[in-house]
């Protein structure tokens, strides 16, 4: 019993993390959209007084598979 919630849990845990990775690579998609659009200084503005939010966006834009 113990062992089939652990199985349970372990692909749970997987298809998060797929969709975590899925996630990340179309908001990069969409950000590097928007700045060959010319609006990603838009896009900042948006969070102005977020810095810390922007900052940690760019980590995971960063790390996101191409």
């Amino acid at each position: 019993m113990l062992l089939m919630r652990i199985a349970q849990q372990a692909e749970t845990i997987a298809n998060l993390e797929h969709r975590i990775q899925l996630l990340l690579v179309a908001h990069k998609a969409m950000i590097i959209a928007v700045g060959r659009q010319g609006g990603a200084e838009a896009w900042r503005e948006l969070f102005l007084g977020y810095e810390h939010v922007t900052a940690e966006i760019d980590e995971l834009v960063r790390d996101a598979a191409p």
